[in-house]
C-alpha cells in the first residue's frame, strides 16, 4: 500500500494535469472573448506544467503509476476551461481563483500531515506554493459580479469533489485486492457433506451403519418371525 506522501503527490499530479487543462480550454476561448488575458494565461499555464512535471518525476522515482483520476482531470479541465472561457474574462478569472482557493488549503494540509514523515513529499509540495499563491490573488483581483456567487461555489464544489475522489481511489483499491486476496481458496480439497444433514448428523448416521455400534446395539429388535 501507498505512503501517505505518494499518495498526495498522485493526487497533486492528477490535479497539475487538470489545471493545466483548464488554462488551454480557457486560452483556445479567451481568443475571441477576452484577448487581453491570452497572454497571462499562457504563463500561468507554464506554471502549471512545470509543477505537474516536478510530480511526476518525483512520482517515477518512486515507481507510483498515474493516479486513477488523471484523465478524469484532464477532460473536466478542458471542459471547465472551455465553458468559463465562453463566459469572459470575470468567469474566467473567477473560476481559477476558486480552483486555487481549494487547491491552496489541501496543499496546507499536506504539508501539516507530512511535517517530518516524507521531506521528498513535502520539499516537492512546498516548491509550487509561491505559484498557485500568486495565480490565486491575481485572479481574485479580477474576479467578481454575479460569477462569486454562482460559478464560485459550483467550481470550489466540483474541485474538492475531484480531490476526495482521486483520495479515496487511492485508499480503495489496496483493500479491494487485500480483501480479494484473503477469499481466495487455499488449494485444498474442501470435503462434501451430506445434503440436508449437519455434520454431527453425518457422523451418527455413519456410524449406525457399522456393525457393533452403539446404534445397532440401541436399536429395537426385529419382530419374531411368522
Amino acid at each position: 500500500m501507498l505512503n501517505t506522501g505518494s499518495r498526495f503527490l498522485k493526487v497533486n499530479h492528477a490535479g497539475e494535469m487538470g489545471a493545466v487543462c483548464i488554462y488551454s480550454g480557457q486560452i483556445f476561448m479567451a481568443r475571441l472573448t477576452a484577448p487581453s488575458l491570452v497572454i497571462r494565461l499562457q504563463e500561468f499555464r507554464e506554471h502549471e506544467r512545470g509543477h505537474r512535471e516536478v510530480f511526476r518525476a518525483e512520482l517515477a522515482q518512486r515507481g507510483v503509476p498515474l493516479c486513477r483520476s488523471y484523465w478524469l482531470c484532464a477532460g473536466g479541465g478542458w471542459l471547465l476551461g472551455l465553458i468559463t472561457g465562453l463566459l469572459g474574462q470575470r468567469a474566467i478569472a473567477t473560476t481559477t481563483a476558486a480552483v486555487e482557493h481549494v487547491v491552496l488549503r489541501h496543499l496546507d494540509e499536506q504539508l501539516a500531515t507530512l511535517a517530518d514523515q516524507d521531506p521528498a513529499a513535502s520539499a516537492c509540495i512546498g516548491s509550487i506554493l509561491v505559484e498557485e499563491q500568486q495565480h490565486h490573488d491575481e485572479w481574485e483581483g479580477l474576479a467578481g459580479g454575479h460569477w462569486a456567487y454562482s460559478l464560485a461555489p459550483l467550481v470550489r464544489l466540483s474541485t474538492e469533489a475531484v480531490i476526495q475522489l482521486g483520495l479515496r481511489s487511492l485508499i480503495d483499491a489496496p483493500l479491494r485486492r487485500a480483501s480479494q486476496v484473503r477469499r481466495q481458496p487455499t488449494g485444498m480439497p474442501r470435503r462434501r457433506r451430506s445434503p440436508g444433514f449437519s455434520p454431527g448428523q453425518a457422523r451418527q448416521r455413519t456410524a449406525g451403519a457399522l456393525p457393533g455400534s452403539p446404534l445397532n446395539r440401541c436399536a429395537a429388535p426385529p419382530p419374531p418371525p411368522g
